[in-house]
């Protein structure tokens, strides 16, 4: 955390050593105002370095001292979702939705969240428009396959899966999607 700001250090030794010799300071008084500073900067760090100890800390001080940090954002639904709580990835993910962040892979795990929280109806719209605007992207026919099953739209989720097996033949999941299916 310091290398950035290294040269300001250094100024202020250098200042702070000018100083002591300007002003006279005895070599006590100097030895007392380094190690208190020394001792201020290794709490800080201490304090500092308690928002690293995992991903989902880091990302929550990110975002907490950031809102608007769209990249913090998607990081911390992510973590929510390895987690197991799609309800809280879905509301991160929301949130990076409104921060403007509306790239396809976003909708696509926003998708997902949605279906693990069970919304399946949420994530329909969501992944048809998907499909839509990127008709060479098997995941999304995939994910677009397990929605409508979810459904009970079996007809639609073949069809869905059979567009995914079509478009890469060596995916697995749709094939065994289809089995399931029938």
């Amino acid at each position: 955390q310091y290398a950035a700001c290294i040269g300001l250090l250094a100024l202020a030794a250098s200042v702070l050593a000018l100083g002591a010799e300007r002003f006279r300071i005895s070599p006590a008084v100097r030895t007392v105002t380094v190690s208190g500073l020394v001792t201020v900067l290794g709490v800080l760090t201490l304090v500092r370095s308690l928002a690293f100890q995992n991903e989902l800390v880091l990302w929550q001080d990110t975002v907490a001292q950031n809102p608007q940090h769209s990249f913090a954002q998607v990081a911390l639904a992510m973590q929510y979702r390895r987690l197991g709580r799609p309800d809280l990835a879905v509301a991160q993910y929301e949130q990076a939705l409104r921060a403007g962040v509306n790239t396809p892979d976003l909708r696509e795990v926003y998708a997902g969240a949605l279906v693990a929280l069970q919304h399946p109806a949420a994530a329909l719209a969501i992944l048809q428009q998907l499909a839509v605007e990127e008709p060479d992207q098997p995941k999304v026919f995939n994910d677009l396959g397990g929605t409508y099953l979810m459904l009970g739209r079996k007809t639609d989720a073949a069809v869905a899966n059979q567009q995914a097996a079509q478009l890469k033949p060596d995916y697995a999941q749709p094939r065994f999607n289809l089995g399931m299916i029938w």
